[in-house]
Parts: structure tokens; C-alpha cells; sequence
């Protein structure tokens, strides 16, 4: 399945779309990467199956993963935020959110840094790896697990959405040429204050996996984003 193909179709039905397709239910899952042998998909990203490639990242000293990390939803209240797009969650994204539990287990404060493109992998093939548009920095307190919402991009369009029945690890910061040029354009950019403009950047990634590269139409609404 092709998404964003249609450059003449509204703003408001390319995002649904977009949504749509990160959205599946059970009986709508067909993975198969033999379906379309002319398409050369970027590894871990649409119907590709193998783990996503890119720079390893290495947490800093003083911090580690307490928990394994898991879909963030209204029965974890240590994580879920009901405004998903609030200051205290991470990433604009609304399709792969996911619950991250750092421990800083040091005797003084530590700031995180998760730079943008960070893949979190699902441990399921059939469900969606997320990725992470924008760098997020915050201070975790000494000898503090804290909590974390991640609202991630979806890579996979045909896999199932986020959900109990998977966890993620982190994988690396993407090398995709296509997705480092779009996060280095959307770093000046306000993706919050028109959250439908916002939403392009999922459009964007749908593109990237099922194209290798962003489409004109995402392209020039992209464009319309108001500076941070």
C-alpha cells in the first residue's frame, strides 16, 4: 500500500490517511516483503522486516533502563499523559507512544539528551518500530527512575499500531538521508501550534518508507509550518 500518493487530495484527508494506515486492525496485517519485489525498502522501515540501521546510541554514564519499555496508555498512570501532545511528553507523534523508564542512579542530577531519529524496535514483527522527530533534553534527578511519554512517529503502515502485546528496544539514530534532511528542516519549526500542519511529519515518514523519499505535496505543506 502507497501512502500520501494522491498529491491532489486536501491537507485534512492526507492526514487521515496517514493515521489510517498506522491504524490497522489484526485482520488488515499482511506483512509480506516479497509483495512488491520492485521496491527496495529502507531496512526496518514500511514492509521491510530486518532491524532499522544507523549510528549506535549508548545512554550516558549514570543512567540506565529500568523497566522494559511498553505502550503507555490510560492503565499506566506512571506515564500516560491524556494530551498527548503536552510539554511533559516527548515527540509530536501520536501513533507508536510509548512508556520509558530511566534511572539516573547517580548522586547528582543528569540531562538526557535523545537526539531526533532515534528508533525504538519492536520486539514483534508485527507491530510498528516508532521513530523520534525531534532531539528531547531533560534533567533526571539523582537517584530517580523517571517516567517518560514518547509519541513517536510509526515507520511500519501495515503493521499493527502500538499496543500491549509488544515492547521496544532502543535501537540507533537513523542514517535514512531522507529522514535526517527532514528533521534538520522541522528543527526551526513550531509542529504544536497548528497540529494538523504538524501532523505532515507522520505523512513525511509514510513517504520516506514506502517511497525512499518525501513527496512534493508533503513537501509544501511541510513548508507552511510557522517558526518556533
Amino acid at each position: 500500500m502507497i501512502v500520501l500518493k494522491r498529491l491532489t487530495l486536501p491537507a485534512i484527508l492526507i492526514t487521515i490517511l496517514a493515521i489510517a494506515a498506522c491504524s490497522k486492525k489484526d485482520a488488515d496485517v499482511d506483512i509480506d516483503e516479497n509483495s512488491d519485489p520492485d521496491i527496495d525498502y529502507f531496512k526496518g522501515w514500511s514492509r521491510s522486516t530486518e532491524d532499522p540501521e544507523g549510528t549506535k546510541f549508548v545512554l550516558p554514564e549514570g543512567i540506565e533502563l529500568i523497566e522494559a519499555i511498553h505502550f503507555s496508555t490510560e492503565k499506566d498512570e506512571k506515564c500516560y499523559l491524556k494530551d498527548p501532545w503536552s510539554e511533559k511528553a516527548s515527540g509530536n507523534g501520536e501513533l507508536v507512544t510509548l512508556c520509558v523508564s530511566f534511572y539516573n542512579k547517580t548522586n547528582k542530577p543528569i540531562n538526557l539528551v535523545i537526539p531526533r531519529g532515534l528508533i525504538f524496535i519492536s520486539r514483534m514483527k508485527s507491530v510498528q518500530n516508532g521513530i523520534l522527530a525531534e532531539r528531547v533534553s531533560y534533567e533526571i534527578p539523582p537517584n530517580t527512575v523517571d517516567y517518560h511519554q514518547f509519541n513517536l512517529q510509526c515507520m511500519n503502515g501495515e503493521r499493527l499500531p502500538s499496543n500491549h502485546g509488544s515492547n521496544w528496544d532502543i535501537g540507533p539514530i537513523t542514517n535514512v538521508e531522507p529522514a535526517l534532511e527532514l528533521f534538520k528542516f522541522i528543527e526551526t519549526k513550531d509542529l504544536y501550534k497548528d497540529k494538523l500542519k504538524g501532523m505532515f511529519v507522520q505523512g513525511a515518514i509514510h513517504d520516506i518508507g514506502n517511497e525512499g523519499k518525501i513527496s512534493d505535496y508533503v513537501w509544501s505543506e511541510l513548508q507552511k509550518l510557522p517558526n518556533k
